[in-house]
Parts: structure tokens; sequence; C-alpha cells
């Protein structure tokens, strides 16, 4: 499996157009490592919401870390 480590730190539409991107193109099993450094935009809530959706079964990704 491939890691995909992703470091964000308030630029919460560059990290959804990212997130989305790698949803659409990548077809190979990855976890996704993301960490966030302090960001004061809702870049942390994003995040958030990602996870739920993971845990929920609503998004490609193998696993979700943040």
């Amino acid at each position: 499996m491939i890691s995909i480590i992703v470091p964000v730190f308030n630029q919460i539409e560059y990290t959804k157009k990212f997130m989305q991107s790698l949803e659409e193109t990548i077809t190979v099993p990855f976890e996704l490592i993301v960490i966030d450094n302090g960001s004061t935009d809702d870049t942390f809530l994003f995040l958030e919401e990602l996870a739920h959706r993971f845990q929920n079964g609503e998004t490609k990704f193998n696993e979700v870390l943040v």
C-alpha cells in the first residue's frame, strides 16, 4: 500500500482541490496521512469532515489519519 503524507497550513481551498484530485485519479490502494501545521482557517474542520466521511465509507481512501 502507498502512504501519502500531506502537510497543510491555512490553504483550505487548495487542500480541498488536492483531496478531490486524489479521489478522482488514484487507482491503487493508499492511506492518506494529513498533518495540519496549526491552521487558523477552516482546514481542521474540513479534515475532521474528511475523516468522518472515510469512517462512513464515503471516500475512496483506504485509510485517513489526521
